[in-house]
């Protein structure tokens, strides 16, 4: 499932890509993702404009205006499969099996959403109400954003005695963070995946959100991951699985300098986890 760098990347080149355009039509192919696709959306969007396309946690944010209009938000979600892109103009595309969602745009462009597993989603709200729509009043600070002080990460992780790589998946604690950023960081910080969050110091909580935001910094620039069949809008691929220290690397060494532990895998809460035991230990 995409994490918030794969997201990231796909809202930047959404941004790039439609950004001004107008929808003229929309197409909804097959309603049956996560959730049904509103079809008030058909009647509701022609005549809008794309303002920009940001990210809230792991969804995509498309924000439209319209003249005497209330601004309205299409809310995305990839799920496992999911992936939207740009045709029509000079790269026209026929339609395929697995497209559930389409705008028309004036310019003779589309865009398309494709999600063979179904696990997505796409809804709308009005943009001054987005804060208060069910998919995110309860979720956690953005990992990159100043806001979110050491001090407050601190009290958040205080809060829980589950394992720290849990508490790290809960979009409560903090939005964004998945399966595979939340093993790099806490490689990179020294700190075993089952130790409960409680037990974590104040010093080691900074150095945690310093690698959370290391490692979501540097899978950002590389595109994200591909690990099986994402990429982005503009249709390239990711390159931080290369990169990855930890992550799907069981019985491999430890790339730490002078550590000659192994990589390990273990199952938190049903989802694969990778540390190293010899110097990611519970007391560190």
């Amino acid at each position: 499932m995409p994490e918030l760098p794969e997201v990231e990347t796909v809202c930047r080149a959404l941004d790039k890509l439609v950004a001004r355009k107008t929808v003229q039509k929309v197409h909804i192919l097959r309603d049956k993702i996560r959730t049904t696709i509103p079809p008030a959306l058909k009647k509701l969007l022609p005549g809008y404009k794309i303002k920009d396309v940001e990210r809230r946690a792991k969804y995509i944010l498309i924000n439209l205006t319209r003249a005497k209009s209330p601004s309205l938000t299409l809310i995305a979600h990839l799920g496992m499969s999911g992936q939207f892109a740009v045709a029509g103009g000079q790269k026209p595309r026929l339609r395929e099996k697995h497209d559930h969602f389409m705008l028309d745009f004036t310019d003779g462009t589309q865009l398309v959403y494709n999600d063979p597993r179904r696990f997505g989603l796409i809804e709308y709200a009005p943009t001054e109400q987005l804060g208060m729509h069910k998919l995110f009043k309860d979720t956690g600070p953005e990992p990159l954003e100043k806001t979110l002080t050491a001090k407050n990460f601190y009290a958040r992780l205080q809060k829980s005695r589950a394992p720290i790589k849990s508490v790290l998946l809960d979009q409560k604690v903090i939005a964004g963070v998945g399966n595979i950023y939340a093993s790099e960081a806490l490689f990179l910080a020294c700190l075993h995946p089952q130790m409960s969050a409680a037990k974590i110091t104040p010093a080691k909580a900074a150095e945690l959100l310093a690698a959370i935001r290391l490692v979501l910094k540097a899978a950002i620039k590389s595109g994200g991951s591909t690990l099986r069949n994402y990429k982005s809008a503009d249709g390239i691929t990711g390159l931080f699985q290369h990169r990855f220290k930890a992550y799907d690397r069981e019985g491999t060494p430890c790339p730490l300098k002078n550590c000659k532990g192994e990589i390990q895998k273990i199952v938190i809460a049903g989802r694969s986890t990778f540390f190293c035991p010899q110097h990611q230990k519970k007391s560190c």
